[in-house]
């Protein structure tokens, strides 16, 4: 079994701090990595231009991207952006992928929210480009989506063969292709086709399946597994604060916020249960965290990052 990992997702830093003291003090507390979101539409801060700058200011904080929208750009593009940062960090870069989910970045940048399986195509061929790219002095290609001709992506990275690949999503083709080609396979619940949530993925026995989904076409694969905690409340009164993310989450049941492996909830103590509990039943071992509750978290994170 895995050690705990726990990494902080964020796209700005919060109010009275800038994005490099921001991303040292997330190194101070004991996280072990800063992963970004990459949208279009919000105030986040673009994902490659931020990683860099974390790293500069940080020694062993890891970065990535949870995850990159593929349709956003040419993997040649990505492969270079990626190996760059790498090289800045000093071999500390994680880079998360996936087919996108929500449909106003692509109409903000004028191209088609294509249909899931389109969106998961372009992904599947876009990723082993990526591993040629960073491993191969020149790549031709002529697929589907993409064509390259004698493609040089840049810097070779430090990290080698290469970065270690982080591939999320929530349906069976998209899983399948992580399986397949990931160094790191993210579990996260699927949306409905406008990116809206879909509730009943949320819940334990949707998670129950998807893990199981993805470690039985792992077979014999040794590869980490990841989801994105997304809703997370240290508190002593666990009972109203589930019952305030139920109503957030557009009347979902609390007994399923409850149960779900996607929301930590309650005192560290009882946020410790839960997390021993996801580890044992589903395998998934690294986590990301995000929101207002990051520094009083932090302990929990330090200790179970030595389990």
């Amino acid at each position: 079994m895995r050690r705990f990992r726990f990494s902080v997702q964020a796209n700005v830093p919060p109010a009275g701090l800038d994005w490099p003291s921001f991303a040292r003090r997330v190194e101070a507390l004991g996280y072990g990595g800063l992963v970004l979101a990459d949208h279009v539409v919000g105030n986040g801060l673009s994902p490659f231009p931020a990683l860099a700058a974390a790293a500069a200011a940080t020694t062993t904080l890891r970065i990535g991207t949870l995850v990159l929208d593929n349709d956003f750009r040419n993997p040649l593009l990505v492969a270079r952006e990626a190996a760059s940062v790498d090289v800045i960090s000093n071999g500390r870069l994680e880079l998360g992928i996936g087919a996108g989910w929500h449909d106003r970045d692509n109409h903000s940048l004028g191209i088609a929210y294509d249909a899931p399986p389109v969106r998961v195509d372009r992904l599947a061929e876009a990723v082993p480009l990526l591993k040629r790219l960073w491993t191969e002095d020149e790549v031709t290609h002529a697929g589907t989506h993409y064509r390259h001709e004698r493609a040089h992506s840049g810097p070779k990275p430090v990290q080698q063969p290469h970065p270690p690949l982080l591939v999320a999503g929530g349906g069976d083709r998209i899983l399948a292709l992580a399986a397949k080609e990931a160094d790191i396979v993210g579990v996260v619940p699927r949306t409905r086709r406008d990116g809206a949530p879909d509730r009943a993925a949320y819940s334990w026995e949707t998670a129950l399946d998807r893990f199981a989904y993805v470690r039985g076409l792992l077979g014999d694969r040794d590869v980490e597994l990841n989801t994105l905690v997304f809703g997370m409340t240290v508190t002593d009164d666990r009972p109203a604060a589930i019952a305030e993310l139920a109503r957030r989450m557009e009347g979902a049941p609390p007994e399923m916020i409850e149960r779900s492996p996607f929301f930590l909830v309650g005192s560290l103590a009882e946020m410790r249960v839960q997390l021993l509990r996801t580890r044992e039943t589903f395998g998934v071992s690294y986590f990301n965290v995000r929101g207002d509750h990051v520094e009083s978290f932090a302990p929990l994170a330090r200790e179970l990052a030595a389990l």
